[in-house]
């Protein structure tokens, strides 16, 4: 369906529309696994409201219930300063293809016949579906990673998927949160070590009771601790987390894996002592390295002399991305430039003439746009949450041949080229420092030999290794 809307503001996700099928008795049927789905809202999608100048245009595409008789669309204002209006009636299309019950049988047919000895690995996870043209956090990463080792993967995102995204190009199976018992109904008829359930940075009660399920079946479980999941919660996202809950995932499964030691350190301490979990770092996409060679040399080292440009990749949220200290150092080096790539730019930011928002880019993008880059940042806010991440990006950087200055976080020190400024004041001298100080080729040489092995492929095969997973030569 199509509804057109009108705003008077620049302002995104400013309404949402509830959908609601209902029987012959005009009662609600069960929340579609389509779209997102709230406790209090039930099937709701953001309506396109960015433009106070243009009418707007929001497609939705959900699969209707062969016993929905009826169809309950009605909206709310979600940030009352920008009013929204709904200029018609929504536009009702049947879209022709493969409905959703057809390919969600078709993927639970594969795995019930899926051989027994056919390793498997099942990700549950905060991220996005595999296969986003601009966002993809480890859990993606390493789910293709271990499509090429050999190992089937079944994949349940965060958010709802749409019919294309059930099987990837690569083979990855994708499910819904929402199909998670009858999935598991499936998953526990596999017995053994051959099959590993992760839980990705998402302890909920889904993840703790199929921990239990298919450890009565012989499951290897592993629980990987991406981010300082509290935090975030105390923030204002990741409103689900319970620490109880998490406490519980900690307490039961097989193995545990953190990106940094501090996470470690926090694990240690829930599990009482009890645990033992091993740090394995993020890292950077196998192509992305091997195209980044170019930008390794003494040739690409000497044209980035010629500009003098600044760069950062990645998610702009204030809640951890340290606005003001970016523009002030911007605002008092008036001589650097400085180019920004990523979603969720903060609204209402004025930012210097030096410093340039670029919006979300693709890898392929990034490698373009890098080449009069001279030094990569990660400027985030000193808390708790940014000193417990180990961002992606620094090994990004390090692909694309760039000294990298960063706060403190993570296991950023035992990077090479890398300048870690320990007060947000030591920001702009430490970056000062990193622009001006020679760029050997022996330093280059460093560098070309650490991104090496700092690829999702090393960083999968530790990962198998030390979960035990059965069936794999590596």
């Amino acid at each position: 369906m199509e509804i057109e809307t009108s705003s008077t503001q620049d302002l995104a996700n400013s309404a949402l529309a509830m959908i609601e099928f209902q029987d012959a008795d005009e009662q609600p049927l069960d929340p579609s696994p389509d779209l997102a789905i709230n406790v209090k809202l039930g099937n709701y999608c953001y309506l396109t409201t960015g433009s106070s100048t243009d009418v707007s245009k929001t497609d939705i595409e959900i699969e209707v219930p062969a016993d929905a008789s009826a169809l309950k669309i009605s909206g709310r204002q979600w940030k009352t300063r920008n009013a929204t209006t709904v200029l018609d009636s929504p536009r009702v299309s049947e879209v022709e293809g493969q409905t959703h019950d057809d390919v969600f049988v078709k993927n639970m047919e594969w795995l019930r016949n899926l051989p027994a000895q056919s390793a498997l690995v099942v990700l549950y996870t905060t991220a996005p579906p595999v296969g986003h043209p601009t966002l993809s956090l480890r859990p993606n990463r390493l789910a293709e990673e271990y499509r090429r080792l050999g190992i089937e993967v079944i994949f349940f995102p965060f958010s709802s998927i749409k019919n294309d995204q059930r099987l990837t190009d690569t083979g990855i199976v994708q499910f819904s949160r929402t199909e998670l018992d009858q999935v598991n109904e499936v998953l526990r008829t596999r017995h053994g070590t051959g099959n590993l359930f992760i839980c990705s940075s998402f302890p909920d009660i889904g993840a703790l009771t199929t921990i239990d399920l298919l450890k009565a079946s012989g499951w290897l479980t592993m629980y990987e601790v991406r981010d300082e999941m509290e935090e975030f919660n105390r923030v204002g996202y990741s409103k689900w987390f319970e620490p109880e809950l998490e406490r519980q995932v900690v307490q039961r499964v097989d193995s545990i894996v953190t990106v940094s030691p501090r996470l470690a350190e926090k694990m240690s301490i829930i599990s009482r002592g009890t645990a033992s979990p091993v740090v394995i770092q993020n890292a950077a996409p196998p192509a992305l390295i091997a195209k980044g060679a170019t930008l390794r040399t003494p040739e690409a080292l000497a044209s980035r002399l010629d500009h003098r440009v600044i760069g950062y990749m990645g998610h702009l949220t204030d809640s951890w991305f340290d606005w003001d200290l970016l523009i002030t150092c911007a605002v008092t080096n008036p001589d650097l430039q400085f180019e920004i790539i990523g979603h969720g730019l903060p609204k209402n930011l004025d930012l210097p003439e030096n410093v340039t928002h670029l919006g979300p880019r693709t890898h392929e993008e990034f490698l373009k746009i890098c080449r009069r880059w001279l030094v990569g940042i990660i400027p985030f806010q000193p808390t708790p949450l940014t000193y417990a991440v180990d961002p992606n990006k620094i090994y990004e950087y390090l692909a694309a041949g760039l000294r990298t200055v960063t706060a403190p976080m993570g296991s950023v020190a035992l990077c090479p080229s890398t300048y870690v400024y320990e007060r947000p004041e030591d920001f702009p001298s430490t970056l000062r420092r990193a622009v001006e100080e020679e760029f050997s080729e022996g330093e280059l040489q460093i560098i070309n030999e650490y991104v090496v092995g700092a690829g999702w492929e090393n960083r999968a095969r530790t990962m198998v290794t030390v979960s035990g997973l059965e069936g794999m030569d590596l």
